[in-house]
């Protein structure tokens, strides 16, 4: 018996290796995130426990230590702005992987439908072969008993 061949086999595979290496890239862009919002997440941390520290200083206060405070503070959110700006360019990336992402799976499904598809004619096809072949060795059989 003849065994199925699909004729698109290698393009198939040329598409699973593309979706897969969209799935890598979207899976860095999605760590990339995640490392930008945990970041953010110190850096407002940091800048809480700057307020926090002001806010329960007791005694007399230390002009130097207050001034280096709020520069530190400066810092701080300027290096929270460029972050922030990170997250929302690496938001866009992940955004725009996810679609590539979905379209090289699209590609793949079509392929494995007409893979199927193609599958099921042939076996159909095999299956109706096998019956023509019986009934005509059936026929033939018929004929030699009646001769």
């Amino acid at each position: 018996m003849a065994q199925f061949k699909f004729r698109l086999a290698s393009l198939h595979r040329l598409r699973e290796v593309e979706r897969d290496q969209r799935r890598r890239e979207l899976a860095e862009a999605a760590a990339a995130v995640e490392t930008l919002a945990r970041r953010i997440a110190a850096i407002d941390e940091a800048l809480r426990s700057i307020a926090a520290e002001r806010a329960t200083r007791p005694g007399t206060v230390d002009a130097a230590a207050l001034s280096a405070a709020d520069r530190y503070a400066a810092e701080l959110r300027g290096k929270r702005k460029c972050r922030q700006e990170e997250h929302g360019a690496a938001t866009a990336l992940v955004t725009r992987r996810r679609e590539s992402l979905l379209a090289a799976d699209r590609e793949v499904r079509t392929l494995e439908r007409l893979r199927d598809k193609q599958r099921a004619r042939f076996v159909d096809d095999q299956q109706r072969r096998e019956q023509h072949a019986l009934d005509e060795a059936g026929r033939i059989a018929g004929f030699h008993e009646a001769v």
